[in-house]
């Protein structure tokens, strides 16, 4: 009987220590390269869900996502130099990013939807040179980031009301080389920015009233609005009542005033 519990009580020990390797695992990260690999993913670390590290994903073999079934990353999220990724729709139970969520060189990427349910990217949010991406519906859930945010050379993009939850950057927001883009909308919930703040060499971009509930900006940031070939107005930034660091306004051809500036010392 005494052995009989022996081999009872190991057997619910195994079993616990299953189920938790189960919920996390990967500790340092884990790097996909290979469809087979999405594919066989939950067979090689069943039941997992959280990993710990940070995942990387590129290559031409990556056509889906669907295999990961994953609801949190501690570490990053990086999916960079796809050539074949046409949206993100297997993250669909993701809900938190530890560290920096990276899109970046995404040659097919069309929609990122699959990211509707994310609430929190703990570090820093970079989408870069997707040149098929037009809108960033997917982003919605998110209300703020503790790092920067940087949005850059994605040709096609005309968009981004993905991000009109979006209240508060922790740090650098940076908006560049859209050239599609014609207003902000979507960051009209946006109100601070805790460092640098640019937008610059976006050819059509006509104003920036959607950020008139911006009302914070470090004071030892640096403005840097430059290179918009169809800008006209600035009013969007009256709400901006401080000093700041540096304040840079040039070759923006179509702006005859600086209206929206008189609060910013």
């Amino acid at each position: 009987m005494q052995c009989f519990k022996s081999y009872f009580v190991l057997f619910v020990f195994s079993l616990i220590q299953l189920t938790s390797f189960g919920q996390t695992c990967l500790p340092n990260g884990v790097e996909f390269t290979l469809q087979s690999e999405i594919n066989t993913f939950q067979k090689i670390y069943p039941g997992c869900k959280e990993i710990l590290g940070t995942v990387k994903i590129s290559g031409s073999s990556i056509t889906n996502l669907d295999s990961l079934r994953i609801t949190k990353i501690s570490g990053g999220l990086l999916i960079n130099y796809t050539e074949n990724l046409k949206n993100l729709s297997g993250l669909k139970e993701l809900n938190s990013i530890g560290l920096e969520l990276s899109l970046r060189s995404n040659k097919t990427l069309e929609s990122i939807i699959g990211l509707n349910k994310l609430k929190n990217i703990g570090r820093s949010l970079n989408i870069e040179n997707n040149t098929q991406l037009k809108e960033l519906s997917g982003l919605n859930a998110l209300e703020s980031i503790n790092g920067s945010v940087s949005v850059s050379n994605n040709i096609n993009l005309t968009s981004i009301d993905g991000l009109s939850n979006l209240s508060s950057i922790g740090e650098d927001f940076a908006f560049y080389r859209n050239n599609k883009m014609k207003t902000l909308d979507g960051l009209q919930k946006l109100k601070s920015i805790g460092n640098d703040f640019q937008i610059f060499d976006n050819k059509s971009l006509r104003n920036l009233d959607a950020l008139s509930n911006l009302d914070l900006i470090d004071d030892k940031s640096f403005i840097r609005i430059s290179g918009n070939d169809s800008l006209q107005s600035i009013q969007g930034l009256s709400g901006i009542k401080e000093s700041v660091g540096e304040l840079k306004i040039y070759e923006n051809p179509l702006l005859k005033n600086l209206n929206g500036l008189n609060g910013i010392d």
